[in-house]
């Protein structure tokens, strides 16, 4: 069997070169592991996602010449141990990295040996940029083109702020689920504290998957900002809704709560296996007025719909605002991709505007931070189409009450659409 630091390499490898998602390559991963191990695992794992910037600049000038990309894998993770997660020895980590480089790739293992007690000796300071703003995305293990970006739009002290956010552990947050039980019961409990934003929202020093709460359904996990769009869009227990892209379903599921099972939830996407994902949720947590249909989202106004009362478009987008629960979004993630994004965002704004009825609502809502995807985004759509206003649109920062970033926006349907 794998000792447990070639089985984090593997799985670091699964993330940073092939793009498998990180949550899903260790729930693959870990499968028949002891507890020790699937710690041991987690943390090396996400750890080394977390500060793969800052510890690629560690090294990356070091050498004469870029080393294959699975060998700079392991130089990443290597080095995360030892400057990150001290409780590991030194001389065991640098050990078992160079009998691991000597197993797969021989004719680096010097180099790897070579890099890493030079690393093993040096200070923890984060590493020098090219330029104050590259030392500072270093520090706080950005892409600098992220925090740039920040800094261009929220300011430097702001940015600075959004970024520290995201390198600290993001506290477990769980939906009670209304369907399943009084919410008073476990408001009740004094382990447990009610979030600050939506109503539902609780946190507590309780391991929550071995509850029965969590095991009847009676609580989901969901960040509270996530929690706080369903509420956002005042669904109402006689209404028709629409949640164009649901998958894996939490908003959805928020919403057949908010209506108390009575009326009706189309949620689709465009993903048949996340689709599955709705419906394993909706049965779980007790939810009998949704039903879900694939689609691509843009053509939703193609389907013969009789127009909705609540339409929610819960875009794709670049997922800036929870990069502290996936912190392989700053790897994959370009300016490129933010681009192609906006572009798919607009299309389903402008495809969802046509199948809500007159005095209805269009609620759009990213999980990233990034003004062209959010605010943007919806004054180029009211510009579009002057038969709706905006009522009311909300930004929520990491670093305000400890949720992920969030973008909100509501907007009521009052005439004939006209499109340019």
């Amino acid at each position: 069997m794998k000792d447990p630091r070639t089985i984090a390499y593997d799985l670091c490898c699964q993330v940073m070169l092939d793009h498998a998602y990180a949550n899903l390559a260790l729930k693959n991963g870990l499968y028949g592991l002891d507890d020790q191990d699937k710690a041991l695992i987690t943390a090396i794992v996400y750890t080394t996602l977390r500060y793969q910037p800052q510890t690629r600049a560690r090294w990356i000038t070091k050498i004469a010449k870029a080393p294959k990309p699975k060998v700079a894998v392991l130089l990443d993770m290597a080095i995360t141990q030892l400057v990150h997660l001290d409780k590991l020895p030194a001389y065991a980590v640098v050990d078992e990295s160079v009998k691991l480089a000597k197993r797969r790739f021989p004719e680096a293992s010097g180099l790897v040996n070579a890099v890493l007690r030079q690393i093993a000796t040096e200070p923890k300071d984060s590493p020098v940029g090219a330029n104050a703003l590259e030392t500072q995305a270093f520090a706080y293990a950005l892409p600098t083109w992220i925090y740039a970006l920040w800094v261009k739009q929220l300011g430097e002290s702001t940015a600075q702020e959004l970024a520290q956010a995201l390198l600290e552990e993001a506290e477990l947050c769980v939906r009670i689920n209304p369907l399943r039980i009084d919410s008073k019961v476990i408001l009740n409990d004094p382990r447990v504290r009610r979030g600050a934003l939506a109503p539902w929202a609780v946190y507590g020093d309780i391991n929550w998957l071995s509850t029965e709460w969590f095991k009847n359904g009676q609580v989901i996990i969901q960040d509270e900002a996530s929690q706080l769009v369903a509420q956002f869009t005042g669904a109402l227990p006689h209404q028709r809704v629409l949640d164009l892209c649901s998958a894996p379903g939490s908003k959805s599921t928020a919403m057949a709560a908010m209506m108390a099972n009575n009326g009706s939830i189309l949620a689709c996407d465009v993903s048949p296996a996340r689709l599955k994902l709705v419906d394993q949720q909706a049965a779980r947590l007790g939810v009998t007025n949704l039903s879900t249909q694939v689609m691509d989202g843009t053509t939703v106004h193609e389907q013969g719909y009789e127009p909705f009362d609540v339409v929610l478009v819960d875009a794709p987008c670049s997922g800036l605002g929870v990069i502290r629960h996936k912190p392989d979004i700053k790897l994959h993630v370009t300016p490129k991709v933010l681009d192609e994004l906006v572009i798919l965002q607009r299309k389903l704004l402008d495809a969802a505007s046509q199948v809500v009825k007159e005095g209805g609502t269009l609620v759009y809502s990213t999980c990233t931070i990034n003004t062209k995807e959010n605010q943007s985004q919806v004054q180029s759509f009211l510009k579009r189409h002057p038969e709706y206003e905006l009522v009311e649109e909300r930004r929520i920062l990491p670093q305000e009450v400890g949720t992920d970033g969030f973008y909100m926006a509501k907007l009521c349907r009052l005439g004939v659409n006209v499109v340019e």
